[in-house]
């Protein structure tokens, strides 16, 4: 009965448990931070190049046709 009455002994049950939920939450927060910058940097360029046909209409002529897919993170500029 004289543990409940002391607030003094509550109080720093208290104010350890505060702390501990704080820098848990800190923690979750700032690991939250660092795993988004790794995933928006590490975007690759990727193109996959599927659907490809060639034709022969004259002796020294022939026709490609194909079709380019950008599978990657990032706009991709072709020249």
């Amino acid at each position: 009965m004289k543990l409940l009455k002391s607030r003094k002994a509550l109080s720093t049950v208290v104010t350890t448990l505060i702390i501990l939920g704080i820098s848990v939450l800190l923690a979750t927060f700032v690991t939250f931070c660092a795993i988004n910058v790794i995933i928006t940097r590490v975007h690759e360029e990727s193109l996959q190049i599927t659907k490809l046909h060639v034709w022969c209409t004259k002796r020294t002529m022939l026709t490609t046709n194909f079709m380019i897919t950008n599978t990657g993170g990032r706009d991709v500029v072709m020249r």
